[in-house]
């Protein structure tokens, strides 16, 4: 009776720990399925010459951990460029390329936005938001497209 009470209890921990590690499995699969974003649309920023151009960038929903946003630009046919790097409470660091007297950058507890100021021809390009943190690292990306640049067009 003791043997077959022990291989009773064997039996129903070995199923036990199959189960959780088959809901775990599913788990993962569902949520590692929903963590990248497949959507391929790409939002655009369509201003004219001259005027301003602001990129927002949500923040990840982390009250307790400190995130680190990192800006980049990528025009067509090149390699990515380090615009700014941004934390709370401490002076963002610039890139030479891309000075503080033509790059504005905010962040909030929500958002971190990217402003040029005045923008030209050779802003044209992709903007890259990279957010780090201790838990959990994003990435999102939005075109900037200068008005007149490729003749009139309507949007």
């Amino acid at each position: 009776l003791q043997t077959i009470l022990s291989l009773s209890v064997v039996m129903f921990t070995l199923t036990f720990i199959h189960l959780m590690f088959t809901l775990t499995f599913i788990h993962c699969f569902i949520n590692c399925m929903f963590l990248f974003n497949v959507d391929t649309t790409i939002p655009v920023i369509n201003v004219q010459p001259g005027e301003p151009a602001t990129f927002t960038c949500a923040l990840l929903d982390q009250a307790f951990t400190s995130q680190t946003v990192q800006w980049f630009k990528q025009s067509v046919g090149d390699t990515m460029k380090f615009i700014v790097l941004v934390e709370k409470n401490i002076e963002p660091q610039y890139s030479p390329d891309f000075p503080e007297s033509r790059i504005a950058v905010h962040i909030d507890e929500k958002f971190c936005k990217l402003t040029i100021l005045r923008t030209n021809p050779e802003d044209e390009g992709m903007y890259h938001c990279g957010i780090n943190s201790f838990i959990m690292n994003t990435w999102s990306g939005t075109y900037l497209l200068l008005k007149g640049k490729y003749g009139t067009f309507s949007q």
